[in-house]
């Protein structure tokens, strides 16, 4: 898994531009580059774009696995608003799973988007 971190929107945003096979491990290292970043601050607003990430493989205990390394951090770091952007298909449905799981463990503030314009709409807080 690849990514790519950079500081958007006049600075209230970090983009997260994955691409290649999803794997726990690299997420959990992607995380701690995040944090680590210099344009990084608490409360930022982030958007994954994970349209070209390959989540083949990925089963619901990987999802479950995965939706507890993004908790964290968003707790760790005060995060209010946290997008995923998917394409359709595979990207999609794990993304829906995603999604309901972090429901179910009682975390808030991601949603998931097809759309880059209503996730970033979104992420500053804007009417949908």
């Amino acid at each position: 898994m690849e990514w790519r971190i950079e500081l958007q929107d006049d600075g209230k945003l970090i983009r997260i531009t994955t691409n290649g096979p999803f794997q726990l491990g690299q997420q959990r290292q992607m995380f701690e580059e995040l944090g680590a970043h210099p344009a990084f601050t608490p409360g930022l607003a982030v958007l994954f774009d994970n349209r070209r990430l390959d989540l083949t493989g990925s089963d619901v205990n990987v999802i479950q696995e995965s939706v507890e390394i993004v908790q964290e951090f968003v707790r760790t770091q005060h995060i209010e608003r946290l997008a995923g952007l998917v394409d359709d298909g595979l990207n999609f449905g794990v993304g829906r799973q995603f999604e309901i799981l972090t429901d179910v463990a009682g975390g808030h503030g991601f949603r998931l988007f097809k759309e880059e314009e209503l996730a970033l709409r979104w992420l500053r807080g804007e009417t949908l």
